[in-house]
Parts: C-alpha cells; structure tokens; sequence
C-alpha cells in the first residue's frame, strides 16, 4: 500500500519512544500495523518480541487483519495484537494463578448480594436506601466508574463528601468478598499484572499501543511496568491530545496530518414518521449500491443495537441487502430463543416450557392419532412446526385436569431431551457444552426445511450463542461458570463472542450493521447513521447521580461527550455520509445535524418481488363531462387547485377515501357551534347550554382506536371551550347571528355552486362571512387573500335573494379555532367578477380533463398513492 510522507516517518522511525498523533481518518492503525511489519520483516526483531495493544478484542482483531498473512505463524506463543485486559490476563495466568476473572452481570450480581445483607449503620446517610435495586445498580455503576481511576489509590473518597467516605468503605468490604471468593475483577486484575509485569520485562523487544488515550490508569499502569526503560514504545494518540507518559517525556513526535475520511456535514435524510426509518436506510444502502459501491464498503450505524438494529436488519433482509450481522442481534431469533429457555427448564425454570411450546421445539410434540388423521402436525412425522391446535390442546387439557404440562404424554420427547440435557450438566458439561447439545439433539434438523436466510442468521446467532458462553466460562478459569451465572449473564446482555472466533463464522460481503462506539478504527466507503434526533444523539442525562464524579474533580461527561461520539459516528465515512432521522411527533431532530443540507426527498424502496410491467396511459372515449356543464363546490375547486388528478379520482370517478379523524373532528365542531348559534334553536346561550350539545354530538366512533379518539376528544373541548372565551357572551364579541350552514346554490356560467356558509352575522353595514378552520396550520397573507372558498361565498351572499334583506356582504373572516386567530380577507370593487373568472377558468380546464397530477400538491393527505404515476408506489401498476 502506499503510505503518505507522514507515515512513512513512523514506519521507518529508529527512536525507541515515539508518540503518534492524528485525528479520525489519518490511518493512525493502519499506520502502526505498517510500523509493526517493517520491525518484524526486517530483523531488528524478533517475531514475537513486538506485540501490538489495542483498546478492547474487536480493535485488537482489527490489528491483526491489517497483519495477518504477511507474518510469518511461527516464533511467537501470543498472538501478535491483543488488548490490555488479555494482555493482563496472559500475565497472572503465566504465573500460575488461576484466574477468576469478575466483571459485567456477576460483578453487579456480587454488589446487589453484599448490599442486601449490610446493616442500614453501614450507611449513615444513604442506608434508607438499602433494599431498593436502584441503589445497587447506582453502586455498581459507580465502583465501575472507580476502575478507570486507578481503583482506589490516590483518590481520598473520604474528603469528596459523606456519600462518597460511605462508598469507600463499602468498596473495602466488597474486595474483601471479592478475594474471599478467589476473583479479581478488571481493576484488580491490572494491578496484580502490573506487579507480575518487571518479571516478563524481557519478552518484549518493543510495545505499540493503539488509542493509548482510551487506556485507564491501571492499564497504563501495567504497560509502563512491563516496558520499563529497555522496551521499546510507539504510542498513538490522537491530535492535540498532550498525554506523553507511556512513551516518556524525550519521545519523538510525528503528526499525521491527512485524513482519508468524509468530513461532515452529510446528507440528511428526514423521514415523516420512524415506522419508516428502516425503509429510509435500506433506501440509501440500495442508491448507494446503485452508484456501484460494494456492499461490504457500507456500514449503519446506531447507537444501541438493542434499539434500530433489529428493524433495520429485517428492512435489509426484505429487499435483499445482505448484512453483517452482530453478535447481539442473535437474541430474539426463535431458535436461539428456544436454546436458551431450554436451557432454563432444565435449570428449572419450570414457567420456560410454556414459550418452547411455541418454539421451532414443537417439532417435537407428538400429536394425538385424531389431530394426525385430520391433518395436523408435522408430515410424515419429520422436522416442522407443530400444529397450533395440538399446543392449544395440550394447555387446556393441562389446566383442565390441574397436571403439570410436562405430564402430558405428547410433550414425552420434549422431557426427555430436557433429562438428557440435566444428565449431561450432572456429569459436568459446561453451559456451553450444553447449548451446542440442545441444538444437535433438537434443532439440527431445522437446517433441511429450505428456509434459505432465516436459517442462515439462526445459525449465525447459535454460532454467537455458544461462543459467548464460553468466553463466559473462560472468565471462571478452571472452575467453570454455572447454569445460572450464564443465564443471567445471558439476561444482562453480558454473553459476547470472541471476535477473533466470530470473525471465521461472519461472511464479508454484507452492510455492516454496528453501534457507534463498535466502529472505532474501522472505515466504510458509505456510512448511515440512524436515529439522528434528541434524546438518541445527543441522550443527555437528567439529574446529578447519586455519586456524582464531579466530587472526585472529574468530568461529568454530557454533551461533550455526546458531541465526541457523534464526532466518531461521522468520522468513519471515506466518501458518503448520511444521517437518517425520523422524529415521532413531540421528538426533535438532533441538534447535531439540524443544519445538514436535507436530501432532495426520501426513497423509499418498494416492495421486494416481481416488478410489475408498467402500462401506458389509456385514452377514454366518453369524456368523463359530456354536457360540459359541472356542479362545483368550494370544496372540488380546492381540491383541483392542489392537484387534478386528485380530483379526478374523488369527484370525476367517485374514488372518496374514508374521512380522517381530523376531517371528523371538524364536522363535530362544526355541527356543534351551528347549533348552538343557529337563530332557529332554543339552546341556551350559556356555557352549559354549549356543553350540553357537545356532548349531545359528540361521538366515540370518530376514530378507529381509543388513543386518538381520547386525542380527538382534549381537542373537541380545548376548541370549544376557546372559541367560548372569544366570543361567548360574557367576551363583549357575541356574534348577532343571521343564520348558520346557510346552504346556497348560484350560477356562474353554464355551472351551478353549491355549499353552505358556516356561519352569517349582522353587523354594521351589512352582513359579515365567517368560515371556521379546525386544522392545526394557519395561513399565510398570500393564502388568505388568495382564499377562493371566502370569495365563493361572497358571491353566493350577493346573489341570495334571502339574505339581501340584511345587506351586503361588508366583511369576510376565518376563524382558527385551534390557535383562536382571525383572518380577514379584503373586499374589492372587482370581487365578484373575478370569483367569477377564477371559477370558469377551473371549469373549462376540468371539462378539457386535464387532470394530471401535481408536483406542488399536498400529497402527505393525498390517499391515491398506488394510483399516482409522481409516486414510487404508482409508477408500475398491473398483472405480468
């Protein structure tokens, strides 16, 4: 590969201590893999004497990628990258220990058991809260926290306030259990390495430390132990950051300058609704293919894989984007899923066999001869899902005659694989052991039923499965893990893979799918990042934590760590970054991209299967108007306005789509103000008299779901109950109502308007014309004056041969009852001509059927999609 000027100078550096600083993308890794290979290719040390640390096993897997295949395999007994923590392990094992090594759900298991049996005098201040596992998890976390400051040395606990001297004291009382049970935890562990390191200071010839600001006290601790003054240390950093002290104060420096990466701002992707978040990604995946990048040049990228990851992997798999999927995606896949509540039953959990009967196990329920001769179970007995009706049967038989379910005859192989399974962990079988057995004795034969890719990922994830329980066990030395220990590192999300091991068993070529903090050191060609609003990017914590850091003059984190994680996010991109964002309603749009130029639009693939043909435009030989004469409302000539061919569907083809909760809602209000003020009515004009019709019109049925008819409703009386601040009697603006949905009928041309006016009032000079609005929007000055429905009815009040007795139409107003404006639009000389020539004009061009649709329109209401040739879901219609 060629290397800039830059990392050459480090490659080929004599001096014995170099600092290296670059910021994201200047190969900073890639450059030390390259230092390491030119150390060890040219003699000046030995294969085995130069060993790369990196910051976790994923990035030390990374390392060994760049390397591997142009080292030699022999002359060394580790392999050439690894992280602190292995490289601390491999140390206190080498002197004979045993290691035990305690972290993730067993550490916090061992907190929680400790707290609950401490006496309320061991914690003046905070023993009110014992006994409640908020304030074990807030224990744990912070003794977490106490790992990356050395353990305890050096911080006086005592002098950063009483809580703090409390926990201080429980820390004591906690490695005293620790080492009672012959466990070392992280912390523990680097320090007994880092006692042991001035005996192993002659196997290395020189260390390269990657990311050696991620690493804690305590691993800096063992590394400058085990280098000494003889080692050798090239040291990475990134830029403008001043720590010196692994490499020593006389190191050389080299700064790499360059990025190779796509700076930010990307593109933004904003979608209406998060239900289609996972399509907008596939969507970018799928043009980015098209402009020919691989896909194993793509990465998304969440910030949780517990959140997006699940729903954007199953988008992918819809539309055949091959993915690379990570480890913690196998919880949730059925057959993991049954491999781990047999596990259970046979650890006892008794509640586990009711979800395996709904499990790819019911293959192994024996239907009864009856259900066989009726259809039902699985043909010729072979592998299969059982058939609902004999799991159905089996549970209410079991109620029924108040047995256990296990005691039915049918579920007879199911118990027997489960007593198998319990001989097997009785004669010593790790939990690992036990899952590889569960799925050769019961689910193998799933792998011959053709389900293509789901057996794929369920292997995948059983291949996960059984190697993150024996990483688990790994942890326990020689003693082992428990059943229970691995469940419950199972339930806490502590089983992860090896990724030296997972590697071999992930394919390459597929998007790879990764949290954020996963991706450091790694590098796309096209990165996505979902999930771009507030409260996922940035997620700022609320409130001061029971044992603030900032007691211990360290830095809270917060928004300057949300900005450092979003800058790692956006730094992984060679060429293209996109943001996808899909706020629900109440959710904003992340601060961080608000300023990202917004794609032209959303794509949105189609559904995966055969295209259908696409098929040309018919020509009608009946025009759909043939005596050229309409009958028109203010309601069509709005819709036509927006978009023909919207009108040609709802009112030239009778095509109406069902109204919406908010077209509902509006007739309600509607319906309730004309009653109420209608001249004719004997309502009383008191607030109760308008609640009483209220709740006379009121209706449940306004919406399908009892969530958006209780919305409906809190809308329905804010509304009213301001419409009553504005203009009830008490206001001083009580309307002098002539009459309310006045109904009309005028001729204009060879055309007839019909409608009705919501509501006409007597005022000074003549009459005033009042349309309500229930809609959430209010109008510009240009929509105003440009209202053809005010100016319709304005015509329509000058033609009435009723309301000519009341005067002339003198003023005309819309009234938002949702953000209780009005809005005037002004009467000209020239009003009614042209009203007039507004209508003709829309006339004549309906009759002439031109009806093609919109690129103005507002299509986010519009219900003919499938229909319109502008949509992607309308472009290719018909039967192949």
């Amino acid at each position: 590969m060629t290397l800039t000027a830059e990392q050459q100078a480090v490659v080929d550096s004599q001096a014995r201590r170099l600092v290296v600083r670059g910021g994201p993308g200047t190969g900073r890794t890639t450059t030390l893999a390259e230092r390491y290979l030119a150390l060890v290719s040219t003699g000046g040390v030995a294969a085995g004497r130069a060993l790369i640390v990196c910051r976790d096993q994923a990035a030390a897997r990374r390392s060994w990628s760049l390397i591997e295949g142009r080292v030699g395999r022999t002359g060394y007994d580790v392999l050439p990258a690894t992280s602190a923590l292995s490289l601390a392990w491999d140390i206190v094992a080498r002197s004979g220990r045993d290691v035990h090594l305690v972290m993730g759900s067993e550490r916090r298991a061992l907190v929680r058991s400790l707290l609950a049996s401490e006496p309320a005098a061991a914690w003046p201040v905070l023993g009110r809260f014992l006994g409640r596992p908020a304030f074990a998890t807030e224990v744990a976390s912070a003794l977490e926290g106490l790992d990356g400051v050395d353990g305890l040395d050096g911080v006086d606990l005592a002098s950063a306030g009483p809580r703090w001297a409390e926990l201080a004291l429980f820390a004591e009382r906690y490695r005293a259990a620790l080492s009672a049970s012959g466990g070392l935890d992280v912390t523990g562990l680097m320090a007994e390495a880092a006692a042991l390191a001035p005996r192993h200071g002659q196997r290395f010839d020189h260390l390269l430390v990657d990311d050696a600001d991620d690493l804690t006290p305590a691993a800096g601790a063992l590394l400058a132990a085990l280098a000494g003054e003889q080692t050798a240390v090239t040291a990475v950093y990134p830029l403008g950051h001043g720590a010196t002290a692994l490499a020593g104060n006389g190191a050389q420096e080299v700064a790499l300058t360059r990025s190779f990466r796509a700076a930010p701002p990307g593109r933004l992707v904003r979608c209406a609704h998060p239900s289609i978040e996972a399509e907008a990604v596939t969507g970018a995946l799928l043009e980015a293919r098209a402009a020919g990048v691989a896909w194993s040049e793509m990465a998304v990228l969440v910030r949780a894989l517990d959140r997006r990851a699940r729903s954007i992997g199953r988008a992918m798999a819809r539309h055949g984007v091959p993915a690379v999927t990570p480890p913690q995606l196998a919880r949730g896949e059925p057959v993991v899923d049954a491999v781990v509540d047999l596990l259970r039953w046979v650890g006892g959990d008794g509640s586990a066999l009711d979800r395996l009967l709904v499990s790819p196990l019911t293959h192994l329920v024996a239907p009864s001869p009856a259900l066989v001769a009726g259809g039902a179970g699985p043909p010729g007995g072979g592998a299969g899902l059982v058939d609902p009706f004999v799991v159905r049967a089996v549970r209410q038989e079991a109620r029924a005659g108040g047995r256990a379910l296990e005691d039915d005859p049918r579920l007879a192989p199911l118990v027997a694989l489960r007593d198998h399974l319990r001989a097997r962990a009785a004669a010593g079988d790790r939990p690992s052991d036990l899952a590889y057995e569960a799925w050769a004795a019961g689910l193998a034969d799933l792998g011959t039923t053709g389900l293509g890719a789901v057996d794929d990922r369920a292997l995948d994830g059983l291949v996960a499965l059984v190697d993150g329980l024996a990483a688990f066990e790994e942890r326990h030395g020689a003693r082992g893990a428990s059943l229970a220990q691995a469940l419950a590192a199972w339930d806490e999300g502590d089983l992860v893979p090896s990724p030296w091991r997972l590697a071999a068993s992930a394919g390459t070529e597929g998007v790879t799918i990764s949290s954020i903090a996963a991706s450091a050191g790694r590098e796309w060609h096209t990165v996505v990042l979902a999930g771009c609003v507030e409260g996922e990017l940035p997620r700022t914590r609320t409130g001061t934590p029971l044992f603030d850091p900032a007691r211990l003059g360290r830095p809270p984190g917060g928004l300057d760590d949300e900005r450092a994680l979003f800058g790692l996010a956006t730094s992984r991109a060679t060429a293209a970054l996109v943001a996808v964002a899909a706020p629900e309603p109440g959710v904003l749009l992340s601060r961080f991209v608000e300023d990202w130029p917004p794609a032209a639009d959303v794509h949105l693939p189609l559904a995966p299967g055969r295209p259908a043909p696409a098929r040309p435009m018919t020509a009608g030989a009946v025009p759909l108007w043939p005596g050229g004469a309409l009958t028109l409302s203010a309601t069509q000539l709005a819709t036509y306005d927006d978009c023909p061919l919207r009108y040609a569907y709802s009112y030239g083809l009778r095509a109406r789509d069902v109204a919406g909760v908010h077209a509902n809602l509006g007739t309600l209000v509607h319906q309730v103000l004309a009653t109420f003020l209608g001249p004719e009515g004997d309502v009383p004009p008191t607030q109760e008299g308008l609640l009483a019709v209220a709740e006379r019109v009121w209706t449940d049925d306004i919406a399908r779901y009892r969530p958006q008819a209780e919305e409906a409703r809190r809308d329905f009386v804010t509304m009213l109950a301001g419409w009553w601040e504005d203009e009830g009697p008490g206001s001083g603006r009580f309307p002098d109502v002539v009459a309310t949905e006045h109904g009309f009928e005028v001729e204009v041309g060879p055309h007839r308007l019909v409608g009705s006016i919501d509501r006409l009032d007597r005022v000074p000079g003549g009459l005033r014309v009042v349309d309500y609005k229930t809609g959430k929007k209010d109008p510009s000055p240009a929509d105003v004056a440009d209202d053809l429905q005010l100016a319709i009815y304005h015509l329509a009040v000058l033609r009435d041969t009723v309301l000519a007795a009341h005067g002339p139409p003198v003023a005309l107003e819309l009234h938002y009852l949702r953000s209780r404006q009005r809005y005037t639009q002004a009467i000209t000389a020239d009003h009614p001509a042209r009203t007039e020539s507004r209508v003709l004009e829309v006339a004549a061009r309906i009759v002439a059927e031109e009806l093609a649709p919109s690129v103005e329109a507002n299509c986010r209401t519009c219900a003919f999609h499938r229909l319109c040739p502008l949509q992607d879901a309308g472009r290719e219609v018909g039967i192949g």
